[in-house]
């Protein structure tokens, strides 16, 4: 049984979401590695870049509260889970406004907005249990 189409599938499923997680952290990770003083490298603003991809990541981390509250619809978190996640998005929206005259405050508020999901995770995971793959939790958490 352990081999049958859809745990194959899943498995499958399972190590591409691995893969593309960390594969994720790699455009933040070339950004870092090519801040310089004025912002640019070769020509491209790497600070709008490394806000922009970080206000992208934010919002699809925010889908994944929507899934999380629409698993547990009638639940009372589902509704606090569903507008704090348009919240968030709309922070993500604000990092990118910000970003190219008040960089600073641009990373201030991306990291609240992963604060944020971060904190949202691990308060309906506590009351509703952590039904995601063990690979996702722990890209979640080093993630932060």
């Amino acid at each position: 049984m352990e081999n049958s189409p859809s745990n194959l599938s899943s498995e499958r499923s399972i190590t591409l979401m691995t893969w593309l997680g960390y594969l994720g952290l790699i455009p933040f990770s070339l950004c870092i590695a090519t801040f310089t003083p004025d912002g640019t490298f070769m020509g491209v603003n790497t600070r709008m870049l490394f806000l922009s991809y970080s206000a992208i990541i934010l919002s699809f981390l925010c889908g994944i509260l929507w899934s999380h509250a629409l698993t547990h619809a009638s639940h009372k978190l589902s509704f606090p889970i569903l507008a704090l996640s348009n919240l968030i998005c709309l922070m993500a929206w604000l990092v990118i406004v910000i970003t190219p005259e008040q960089f600073r405050l641009g990373i201030v508020v991306a990291l609240a907005g992963y604060v944020c999901v971060w904190l949202i995770e691990r308060i309906k995971f506590n009351a509703l249990g952590n039904e995601f793959p063990k690979p996702y939790q722990r890209l979640r958490s080093i993630s932060l």
